[in-house]
């Protein structure tokens, strides 16, 4: 998109510059966008450095100059500071505006923050995002999408702009719920892949050579080929710590119980028993890390 196409149609804001979002603002500064940020770490700017983003002094200073506000801090409690919290967007965020969520939280509280906003005449479309940060700055991320059809239609441009797949799943909540069940399903693969590898290990089978034999048949999956390409490349365990405590193993925790919380009364039974296999053998092995992509490591022993 040139930067004519994207002024006459939307003026941009983002706030939440951690890995994820930092590089999805950078890709959206790339495609002509010229994105508003803020950050309160001035380091968190740093991947804009150089790129056609404008740096604001607040979150009232985005949220006056933005049609679309994009927000990727990690949870809730963040969110509602960022909206609501002392100087928060609400208060110079124009009626008519939208305010996108790309981070991971509970459907429930997504759904209240929409009646929050449209009370105040500002809609919100449920946006969570799934690829990883290399993909963001890519712009080739998968994007779930909940929300008003007039909402999600004013950020469809955008959301294109920054994802190679938006897929459309209904009604505000729905957006985390898939994001949700993605997140369960990958959390239940690791673990799965764990235990494969242990088991072969007892049976006198290498590592390296059940991955190999798992990762071109049948039982193909993202955990599997992340443990081979840690095993064959000898990647080490990132000791960068997060800017969030306990870092990508604390957000893995956290999206864990959110879908526990969310499939209480669902019929899952499997995928909540492997889930909470998971919670509570897999993820205390692992110290935290900056990248999920580097926990394969520290379960393989390599």
């Amino acid at each position: 998109m040139t930067p004519q196409a994207a002024s006459a149609r939307a003026r941009i804001g983002y706030i939440g510059l951690g890995n994820m979002g930092a590089a999805m603002a950078a890709n959206l500064a790339d495609r002509g966008w010229n994105p508003v940020v803020y950050a309160r770490r001035a380091a968190s700017l740093d991947p804009l450095d150089g790129l056609a983003a404008r740096i604001a002094d607040s979150v009232s200073e985005v949220a006056a100059q933005c049609d679309i506000l994009c927000l990727c801090p990690v949870d809730i409690a963040q969110i509602r500071d960022i909206l609501f919290g002392p100087g928060g967007a609400v208060e110079t965020l124009a009626p008519g505006s939208v305010v996108v969520i790309h981070s991971t939280i509970s459907p429930r509280d997504c759904i209240d923050l929409a009646a929050q906003l449209n009370d105040r005449g500002i809609g919100l479309v449920d946006a969570p995002v799934s690829g990883g940060a290399a993909r963001g700055r890519t712009g080739t991320l998968t994007i779930a999408v909940g929300g008003a059809d007039a909402d999600v239609a004013r950020c469809l441009a955008v959301l294109t702009d920054g994802a190679s797949e938006v897929v459309r799943v209904g009604a505000t909540g729905n957006g985390q719920r898939a994001k949700l069940l993605n997140n369960a399903v990958m959390l239940a693969q690791l673990a799965l892949v764990h235990e494969m590898v242990e088991t072969g290990e007892a049976w006198g089978i290498s590592s390296d050579a059940q991955l190999r034999f798992v990762t071109t048949g049948t039982g193909a999956s993202w955990a599997a080929s992340y443990y081979l390409d840690a095993v064959e490349t000898g990647r080490q365990l990132l000791s960068t710590a997060s800017v969030y405590p306990g870092g990508a193993v604390a957000i893995m925790r956290k999206d864990a119980d959110l879908f526990l919380q969310e499939s209480e009364k669902a019929d899952c039974p499997l995928l909540r028993g492997v889930v909470d296999r998971a919670l509570s053998a897999l993820l205390p092995m692992l110290p935290p890390t900056t990248d999920p992509a580097h926990i394969a490591p520290v379960l393989t022993g390599k």
